[in-house]
């Protein structure tokens, strides 16, 4: 008996659950088989009205040239030019790192070119001209001593003076001879292109050479700015052990401020160096005038991005290295201009236009950008309305309107 209650109950309960079921298979079925044109096509009515499409990204800003002051030697940190933030003339001292043993080696070199000029400058002013007026008196005194020489001979022979007499002439007139012959060849030493000028010079070069070569090396210890420079951040302090290698400071150029940011390879044939872009610090409402400067053609393979650099326009009282900053750069901005969303496209990018009951497959002509709209230029004009394409659409069809859809 209990057996057969169950079996029954459990019939009950069967036919009340295709009871439930019936009409809701029912509705679904009427769903998928009532024809479109029942419910109508969903359709766009063209209107002009203002149109623009912007990029909007996130970017660092900065001063122009930023660059990371690294030491080249070993040493002390001797002083800094200045504090962070503060704006520093071309020539200045950046850092001065002071080594010992540089300074030393600095100061011989010095030493050995200072008095191997001071010689070659000696020869010069004073050591050659010296010879000039000591050969011209010693040539005079050898002039006296041959006349001597000469009267000499002639009193000889006429018996007026004696034998030894007249050998103490001859010996004169040969001391005459030696000393200017030693002076001649001092003076043609200490002329121009002369032995002895030659090799001062020499000296002195090759002394200055050993000189310049420690004095450039010393660029390496007296690091100064090479154009106007603001200091971005420092990081060493007078007193601190540095080796090569080490970041002494951040700096940049004090001229005009970037923006860098990287934007969506989607956008990179829409780009124009010159386009207008606006720029907002985070956290303020002031917008900042800017100008794309320039467009980097390679697209990173692994973000999809490329980097732009944008110039800033106007004149900022601040020096803020990589502040974040939102960017907008309009692409299209027309005050009244006809837009077709993608969608309502075809693949042949016709559009299908309502005309009296009929759908007409209709060429146009537009302008695409990177957004989900394009700009209409020929082939319809505001009030005309257009199908949202179907499978079923075809041109000269007879169709319903349904639902109609908003352009913006």
């Amino acid at each position: 008996m209990k057996l057969q209650e169950w079996k029954s109950k459990l019939n009950w309960s069967r036919k009340k659950t295709w009871i439930v079921l019936v009409p809701v298979i029912v509705v679904i079925l009427a769903f998928f088989m009532i024809p479109r044109e029942a419910e109508g096509y969903a359709y766009l009515e063209l209107k002009e009205r203002p149109y623009a499409e912007k990029v909007l990204a996130v970017g660092q800003m900065g001063p122009e040239g930023e660059t990371a002051i690294i030491a080249k030697v070993s040493g002390t940190v001797e002083s800094l030019g200045g504090k962070d933030g503060e704006i520093l003339p071309k020539g200045s001292l950046l850092v001065s790192i002071y080594d010992p043993d540089q300074a030393f080696l600095l100061a011989q070199k010095e030493a050995g070119y200072l008095d191997a000029r001071e010689q070659y400058n000696g020869v010069l002013e004073y050591d050659y001209p010296a010879a000039l007026q000591e050969l011209e008196r010693l040539s005079r005194n050898l002039e006296r001593a041959r006349k001597d020489a000469e009267d000499a001979r002639v009193l000889l022979a006429e018996g007026a003076i004696s034998q030894n007499a007249y050998t103490d002439y001859q010996n004169a007139l040969k001391t005459a001879e030696t000393l200017w012959n030693s002076e001649k060849l001092r003076a043609e030493a200490l002329a121009p292109g002369g032995s002895k000028r030659e090799s001062l010079k020499y000296r002195m070069d090759n002394a200055k050479a050993l000189y310049d070569s420690t004095a450039i090396r010393e660029t390496d210890y007296n690091i100064l700015a090479e154009a106007e420079t603001i200091i971005l951040k420092s990081y060493v302090k007078p007193g601190d052990a540095i080796k090569p290698g080490d970041v002494l400071m951040d700096v940049a150029s004090s001229g005009k401020k970037l923006v860098t940011a990287e934007l969506d390879e989607q956008y990179l044939l829409f780009l124009r160096e010159g386009m207008e872009a606006s720029i907002r610090v985070e956290g303020t409402a002031a917008v900042i005038a800017g100008e794309l400067e320039s467009i980097s053609p390679k697209v990173n393979k692994n973000t999809g991005t490329f980097p732009i650099t944008i110039l800033v326009l106007d004149d900022l009282d601040f020096n803020a290295s990589d502040l974040t900053v939102n960017i907008e750069i309009t692409l299209v901005e027309e005050e009244k201009a006809l837009t077709i969303p993608k969608q309502y496209l075809t693949e042949r990018s016709t559009v299908f236009l309502y005309e009296g009951g009929t759908v007409q497959e209709t060429s146009i002509e537009f302008r695409g950008g990177p957004g989900g709209s394009v700009i209409l230029k020929k082939g319809l004009k505001p009030g005309d309305r257009i199908l949202l394409p179907a499978d079923d659409l075809a041109d000269g069809a007879q169709v319903r309107l349904g639902k109609g859809a908003d352009a913006s």
